[in-house]
């Protein structure tokens, strides 16, 4: 989280970009002079001062951010050559000089400053109050993968507030994007009291209870990446069951109307469906689309599968469905998903919505350690193109060997064991159930 103020009045406009198959609407990008001018803007960021008090000047208007919209107002600022009216507060010390005397509760297991929820419930309590007012800050609203792990933190969040006997209102806070927004409002209907845009003004800021902010970096390196986002919200990841780090979605009624009939006749041959996916928001993470025929070629020779895209894809064949044409919704993305037998993704959103389905499949990773991402879900392996950098740094020469050399063959065995495993399970639990309903009897 930053807290920043201005010595200058400014005014910038927050522009919208459509993502041709999650259907995300970005909000990070400002409407700078002669860019994007007919692009039609999402919502107005106003930076004003303050008027003078009869004592005199009054203090700056200070203001909350999270690291994207932050870096988008800077590099703004600096290229209409005002860079040096923003004024970042890092310090507790300066922001008690400009006034800020009084902070929310920060909850968060951060290393230094660590405040476990454990803590802030006594803490909570012992102030008596009865409703909690919690706002997080959601540095993920542009990244439909990340916004899904961050959902699941949140859940478990409120869990465990649930379990210390203490109600709790959830705000959210985040660059605005239309997407996100419907996975917290369309998806978990009423766990979220509201979703607004940052920045915020400290003085709205000063109204809760606590935060937790959710782009703050944890001192030490956890395993995967959901430990570590429940750490920076105060949980104790080691002592949280798998079941609880697993994501969890929902649809609704009208989409299954719409597209249910697409599937039903899709499944009329009786052949199960798998989606071949091999497109990233992220150059380094897509698939080749000569790669991507080798998949494809492959899973027609060796297996049963009608193949299902979600993206265009120049490949003819009464086996390969290209359900691109109806994609253009983060909704309509989710259903698809949701209607499949397996999928081979590339590192993408598409992995933890089908965890959140219980989809089997593998996905190829590329830049990312294949353990971060898909530990705890168990119907989904990872498989490692490319050797990580640890570091962010792109290296697409050794991206693209990589993609040379996958071994396809090695793709599908794992695919077959998790949709073998999913089979299990399913039998498993009908096992259970018949025992149930035998017991009730």
């Amino acid at each position: 989280m930053y807290m920043f103020y201005l010595t200058e009045s400014f005014a910038a406009d927050v522009v919208c970009i459509k993502h041709p198959v999650e259907g995300i609407v970005f909000g990070d990008t400002l409407l700078d002079e002669g860019i994007l001018q007919n692009t039609p803007s999402l919502m107005e960021w106003n930076f004003r001062l303050s008027g003078c008090g009869k004592d005199g000047p009054e203090l700056p208007e200070i203001y909350i951010c999270g690291l994207v919209d932050m870096r988008a107002l800077v590099m703004t600022l600096l290229r209409r050559s005002k860079g040096s009216i923003i004024k970042i507060l890092k310090e507790e010390a300066a922001i008690e000089r400009l006034g800020l005397l009084t902070r929310p509760l920060r909850i968060g297991a951060l290393g230094k400053r660590d405040c476990y929820l454990s803590s802030a419930f006594d803490c909570i309590k012992r102030r008596n109050i009865k409703a909690v007012r919690l706002a997080v800050i959601n540095p993920w609203a542009n990244a439909v993968g990340d916004s899904i792990g961050a959902l699941t933190v949140l859940r478990e969040v409120q869990r465990q507030f649930r379990c210390a006997g203490i109600t709790v209102e959830v705000h959210l806070f985040q660059v605005p994007c239309r997407a996100t927004e419907y996975l917290y409002h369309g998806t978990n209907t009423n766990q979220w009291c509201s979703v607004s845009s940052l920045p915020m003004s400290v003085d709205k800021f000063q109204k809760f209870d606590c935060y937790i902010d959710l782009s703050e970096r944890v001192e030490a390196k956890e395993a995967t990446w959901i430990d570590s986002r429940l750490r920076c919200a105060g949980a104790n990841a080691s002592h949280i069951q798998m079941e609880h780090k697993r994501n969890r979605l929902a649809l609704k009624q009208s989409v299954s109307m719409k597209l249910g009939p697409i599937f039903e006749t899709l499944r009329k041959e009786g052949r199960e469906l798998v989606i071949l996916h091999g497109l990233a928001s992220a150059m380094e993470r897509t698939m080749p689309e000569s790669v991507m025929k080798l998949f494809a070629r492959a899973i027609l020779a060796h297996t049963e599968y009608i193949i299902i895209t979600v993206a265009p894809f120049d490949l003819r064949d009464e086996r390969v469905v290209d359900l691109s044409g109806v994609m253009g919704t983060l909704e309509a993305y989710m259903y698809c998903i949701s209607q499949v037998d397996a999928f081979v993704s590339v590192d993408t959103s598409l992995a933890h919505i089908a965890d959140a389905f219980d989809i089997p499949g593998v996905v190829l990773f590329t830049v990312e350690a294949v353990g971060g991402w898909v530990s705890y879900y168990p119907f989904v392996e990872g498989l490692q193109v490319s050797q990580p950098t640890g570091d962010h740094r792109m290296d697409y020469e050794a991206i693209i060997e990589g993609w040379m050399h996958v071994d396809v063959g090695e793709v599908l065995t794992h695919l077959n064991r998790v949709v073998e495993k999913k089979r299990k399970s399913l039998g498993q639990r009908a096992a259970e159930a018949c025992v149930d309903e035998a017991g009730n009897a």
